[in-house]
């Protein structure tokens, strides 16, 4: 894979125009510099008038920059597009077909050690890159964040550059132009030189953080062997600075010194402005989800022949264990749903699965078996579906909404789409860097519960499930008669509830002393439930046998088909140690002569993080790649 630095080669383009400028004989040929940049071919209008197209560019006015039209769109400057570089005040002419201009993005890009700021008069210490929007005779951090605006909304239609210069100008809390020479405006004497001072300021201070941002990318998308491009990153950095405009204004705001030091304020933001590398692939999907996507008809997806198909990654504790699919497919002539689920073997052929028991669902007549067999109840007017969620024996005990966003993945490589929901999945030791055909289509579904979903849990690896009513799935309970080794399986709620909190205060020396139960799978995590309803929630030290209380919560039973259920508010700050998603709260129920442990997701809820699903095409390029 060809691993991409931003602006890498800048220097060599640079001083390609520096030597033409000069009069010195031909061009010198494009290096293979391993990036995705490449000469942009005579695209035959060479009869078609050219004129000049002239402009500044400034953080401060930037000298011995790179001044190009972007005519493929990629945010860098490539040989063959219309170029020049900038004299002093920042000033470029460039000569291009009008149409060029008129159609295609204006690119800076800065050199370390070449470009100069007139700010300072020193060189620039980082490269970076710098837009504006077609036709732009200024360019700026600021016209940076219009084109982006722009690009982000390209599916709304009838989006202008000045509804994009309006929506940035309200961001910065901005009473001018965003888009003017703030350097030129605020030196005319005019009324509004102040506020064309603060945008000058705001934009030294963006600049710097993007050329920050885009190094650290950069070296995270090599370290992640990133199929990203130069581009993607750099949309990336953009987009967080963006988010951080906010916080950059008003740091410049509060900035009371007599001499305005860029570098300073930057230092305050650092927290803010940094930016998240964690899977630089997914996050490049997510943003080319927001720009391109249109509303998934998941209703034609799930009715057509190929069906909606998925796939879920085993990876649990940074082990990959394999890879399972399944295919949805709903006949609306004879109202049928058929849902087969399937093991992915070595080769990517697919065998028939079974699934084991995944623990147990409320029905509205008792519990019952957790197959997650899906039954198409309506394919609705807007595309989206809903469906149930049904035993293997046809009992239904919940039902969801699915709604969604369409992208067309043609030609995008396929590893980022493979994700496992514990994250940091490197999808490309299994399907290496192929990419999709012509056809291939990705859907971002977006689930949302309408009706109330109890489910308790079920795993293996405990030596003898026999011993614990047929299931792994048993909370510890240390019973407070301070004796540790007395602690055991919990059988029944009324032993774990206690009459009075064991301690009011922080510590608890002696941990043995406590009534409470392990919740989650991190043995150290304990909860007392007090009868009032309140919940303590402790850590224990098992060295020292020492409990610490961490915070507090609170906690209902409540009776359902039957069944007597006690559910548990989690605080946030502890919800991934007890394993309890957002929005969801812990279920205790007693269960075969056991207490089980498991989750109450409320009607209402909403997920949207479950990964994509696939048409046809995708499904079976993921499946034709696979290689274990």
């Amino acid at each position: 894979m060809k691993q991409i630095n931003l602006l890498k080669g800048s220097t060599i383009l640079l001083s390609a125009l520096i030597l033409t400028a000069c009069g010195g004989g031909e061009s010198p040929p494009v290096e293979d510099n391993g990036n995705d940049r490449g000469a942009i071919e005579d695209d035959g209008r060479d009869s078609v008038p050219t004129v000049v197209f002239t402009g500044v560019v400034a953080d401060g006015y930037l000298v011995n920059a790179v001044v190009c039209l972007d005519l493929n769109n990629n945010k860098v400057c490539d040989a063959g597009e219309p170029s020049d570089i900038t004299t002093t005040g920042g000033a470029f002419s460039i000569s291009a077909t009008q149409d060029q201009i008129d159609s295609n993005p204006v690119i800076l890009e800065a050199t370390a050690g070449i470009t100069i700021d007139e700010d300072t008069n020193l060189a620039m210490s980082d490269n970076f890159t710098l837009t504006a929007p077609s036709g732009s005779a200024f360019v700026s951090p600021l016209t940076t964040l219009v084109l982006a605006e722009i690009e982000a909304n390209t599916n709304i239609s009838g989006y202008t550059i000045a509804d994009a210069s309006a929506a940035i100008q309200t961001a910065l809390g901005s009473k001018v132009d965003v888009q003017k020479d703030y350097i030129s405006e605020k030196i005319s004497g005019n009324a509004e030189a102040s506020d064309y001072q603060r945008l000058h300021e705001i934009a030294q201070v963006a600049t710097q953080v993007i050329a920050t941002n885009i190094e650290v990318v950069a070296t995270a998308a090599v370290e992640q062997n990133s199929a990203s491009t130069e581009g993607e990153q750099y949309k990336l950095v953009i987009a967080e600075l963006n988010e951080d405009m906010g916080v950059i204004s008003a740091a410049v705001d509060a900035d009371t010194s007599t001499t305005f030091d860029p570098q300073a304020v930057v230092a305050a933001v650092s927290a803010d402005t940094a930016i998240d590398t964690t899977a630089i692939d997914t996050q490049v999907l997510d943003q080319k989800l927001e720009e391109s996507a249109v509303i998934a008809d998941l209703g034609a997806l799930v009715s057509s022949p190929g069906g909606l198909n998925w796939v879920w990654v085993d990876y649990e504790n940074s082990i990959y264990n394999g890879l399972d699919t399944g295919t949805i497919t709903y006949n609306a002539g004879t109202d049928e749903t058929t849902d087969v689920e399937y093991d992915v073997q070595s080769d990517g052929s697919l065998v028939v699965l079974t699934p084991g028991l995944r623990g147990w669902a409320l029905a509205p007549l008792g519990w019952v078996s957790n197959d997650e067999k899906v039954k198409v109840s309506a394919i609705n007017p807007d595309g989206s579906i809903n469906w149930d969620l049904q035993s293997g024996a046809g009992e239904t005990y919940s039902a969801l909404h699915i709604s969604g966003q369409l992208i067309d993945v043609s030609g995008e490589t396929i590893a980022p789409f493979i994700v496992a929901e514990e994250g940091g999945f490197d999808a490309t030791v299994i399907v290496g860097n192929s990419v999709f055909r012509t056809g291939a289509e990705a859907h971002h579904p977006t689930f949302t519960t309408t009706q109330d979903l109890y489910v308790l849990s079920d795993w293996d690896g405990c030596p003898d499930p026999s011993l614990t009513g047929g299931s792994c799935n048993t909370v510890i309970h240390q019973n407070g008669d301070g004796n540790s080794s007395n602690d055991e399986d919990a059988t029944t709620m009324s032993a774990i509830i206690e009459p009075s909190a064991a301690n009011p205060s922080i510590v608890l020396t002696d941990a043995s002393l406590l009534n409470a139960v392990e919740i989650g799978q991190n043995p150290n995590l304990r909860v007392e439930m007090v009868s009032d309803g309140s919940a303590n929630f402790y850590t224990i030290d098992f060295a020292s046998n020492a409990a610490t209380k961490v915070d507090t919560g609170t906690w209902e039973q409540r009776t359902v088909s039957g069944e007597t259920l006690y559910l548990i508010d989690v605080p946030a700050s502890l919800q991934d140690n007890a394993d309890v998603y957002p929005g969801n709260r812990l279920l205790l129920a007693e269960r075969n002569g056991f207490v089980r442990r498991g989750k109450f997701e409320p009607t209402g809820s909403v997920d949207s993080s479950a990964g994509w699903v696939f048409n046809e095409i995708a499904w079976q390029d993921i499946l034709d790649n696979y290689a274990e």
